[in-house]
């Protein structure tokens, strides 16, 4: 996570942190978006719901917003209040599985799909 340099707002801690942005393009490479970030959370929210159109598939992009963001927080407070070190990997790892518990369990989608297949393209079953 990045050092402390200025006050920590909503944009910072999901957005412009260093190690944040970087989990932003990694995740949006796993779902195959090449895109400059925006400055602010509100705004790549926004975005996220703007690059598809069905409205069940939207709903389903924003579980990648929601699971991003969920396992930046949990990580944050991992270090602040645990003074634990976050791994990037780790980090990516989570997402993935959060991602896959959430859209598969909670939200009822049903697939063959294996997990190691979702690892590689998720975008490529939430869209058929």
């Amino acid at each position: 996570m990045c050092k402390k340099t200025k006050v920590e707002d909503k944009n910072h801690l999901f957005v412009n942190c260093s190690f944040n942005s970087k989990i932003w393009y990694v995740v949006l490479a796993w779902l195959g978006v090449s895109v400059v970030l925006p400055n602010d959370a509100k705004s790549l929210f926004i975005w996220m719901g703007g690059f598809v159109r069905v409205r069940r598939v939207k709903r389903l992009i924003f579980i990648f917003w929601h699971v991003t963001v969920w396992c930046l927080w949990n990580l944050r407070n991992q270090i602040i209040f645990k003074s634990d070190s976050i791994e990037f990997l780790a980090c990516m790892a989570h997402i993935k599985i959060i991602s896959w518990q959430w859209l598969f369990s909670k939200n009822g989608v049903k697939t063959s799909l294996f997990f190691s297949s979702w690892c590689c393209c998720p975008l490529d079953y939430i869209l058929e």
